[in-house]
């Protein structure tokens, strides 16, 4: 009955355990730098300046939010291809915060087009 059910599990995976491997690497690096912009965002938050504050923002929009989506984007593509939900590595308050905001209240993931 095990082997039944392993075999089962082998039918729905798209792809070698290889290439889910390689996506899984693509998506940690990606979450690891988008963590590092979050902090960045936060430490620029943290300065008197308005100038610092642009900054910030720009940081957050162009850098964190677009990682956010590629991460997010990388986790939908495991998910289709059989292999599981994607577990985020980094469980930062900030980052948490950040995925939260890319998530809708039933935990779908946002469509392009809503998040603009």
């Amino acid at each position: 009955m095990a082997k039944a059910k392993s075999t089962a599990s082998r039918k729905k995976r798209l792809v070698p355990e290889e290439i889910y491997l390689d996506l899984l690497h693509v998506a940690r690096d990606i979450e690891a730098v988008e963590c590092t912009a979050a902090c960045l965002v936060q430490a620029l938050l943290g300065w008197p300046s308005v100038r610092d504050k642009e900054f910030a923002v720009c940081v957050e929009r162009n850098i964190a939010d677009e990682l956010g989506r590629i991460c997010n984007s990388v986790a939908a593509i495991i998910v289709a291809i059989g292999w599981g939900p994607y577990q985020p590595l980094l469980e930062t308050r900030t980052l948490g915060l950040r995925r939260r905001s890319a998530l809708d209240k039933g935990g779908r993931k946002v469509s392009r087009s809503h998040r603009r």
